[in-house]
């Protein structure tokens, strides 16, 4: 019931007809989708578009790029309903795969963001459809494991083809509800959820840290309308080489880690722009990794730099940039 009651609040959310209070969005960030009966993901896409108003920023390129891809998705349903799937017997499955295929490209947005220092880009949102038009493989294979969590193969038999889907004795209500309630472990196993975990953390940090990324250096996935990434062709690869691919237990360190530690005292100031005028701080990201983000606050030390201008850098570096 409780979980009914937090569905109920994402449709009145998803219909525009009621604001999302303060209490509402914290439910709503709790909510678990479970596996799409068949054609029915795009109810799953939408309430995660939902949990995306309430844990990101308006302009959030993974907020953007769901909406987007929702959009698409839902032009092109009347033609999703004739998709057939590679074998027939998983044909009552087919809204699973789908829910895996995105669950799989934004798993890969979030590992690969928290490993850069700049905006990673997402895959274009007509990647499914396109792939369907152009009659490309689109299916995602599930390992043994997944399947079993998912439940696949009996939702194969109950939404397959024929009267000999059903299992004997039992209707197909009730068989409905064992696969997709909420009161058991194996029930919250949707593909997408792990996605909502990962919203859920970003929520998280944005209620603990305002602006946690609006120290310059290498913001990231930032609520800003230009936050592409840039590149310094005069990167000094000599000089800064080494700190652009230094990892620390196993990651490279971040520019947007190091930022923070000086923010937080741990690590001593950095060197002041040679820019006249900028009393603010070098651009890390920019000068020992290469690149940046456009909509980074310290962009006006996006300038080339001389080996010898570049000393208080290199010195600070040698001293104070993270090593194992």
């Amino acid at each position: 019931m409780a979980q009914q009651a937090l569905n109920l609040r994402a449709e009145y959310a998803q219909s525009g007809d009621h604001a999302i209070s303060s209490d509402d969005a914290e439910k709503i960030l709790k909510i678990v989708i479970n596996p799409p009966r068949p054609d029915k993901s795009l109810d799953n896409l939408k309430r995660l578009e939902v949990v995306c108003t309430v844990a990101l920023p308006a302009a959030h390129p993974f907020r953007l790029y769901v909406s987007e891809y929702t959009r698409h998705f839902e032009n092109f349903k009347s033609k999703w309903e004739g998709v057939q799937t590679r074998e027939h017997c998983d044909q009552g499955c087919k809204d699973i795969l789908h829910a895996q295929f995105v669950s799989l490209r934004l798993t890969k947005y979030w590992k690969d963001q928290a490993m850069s220092d700049i905006t990673v880009a997402l895959p274009s949102p007509t990647e499914l459809m396109d792939s369907i038009e152009y009659q490309r493989e689109w299916e995602p294979r599930l390992s043994p494991g997944l399947r079993q969590a998912l439940k696949f193969d009996q939702f194969s038999r109950i939404f397959g083809q024929g009267p000999s889907s059903l299992g004997t004795g039992r209707d197909d209500a009730t068989q409905v509800s064992d696969l997709t309630g909420t009161t058991g472990s194996a029930s919250t196993a949707s593909v997408l959820n792990s996605i909502l975990h990962q919203l859920q953390q970003q929520a998280g940090q944005q209620a603990t840290s305002t602006g946690a990324g609006s120290g310059g250096g290498g913001r990231t996935g930032g609520g800003g309308t230009e936050n592409r990434s840039v590149e310094n062709t005069s990167f000094n690869a000599t000089l800064f080489g080494e700190y652009k691919t230094r990892q620390v237990n196993g990651r490279v360190v971040r520019s947007k880690d190091v930022r923070e530690a000086v923010r937080a005292g741990r690590l001593p100031a950095l060197p002041t722009s040679k820019v006249p005028g900028n009393n603010q701080s070098m651009c890390l990201a920019w000068h020992t990794k290469g690149q940046c983000s456009q909509s980074c606050p310290l962009s006006a030390d996006h300038v080339p730099y001389t080996d010898t201008e570049y000393q208080p850098l290199c010195g600070w570096c040698s001293a104070n940039y993270p090593s194992e």
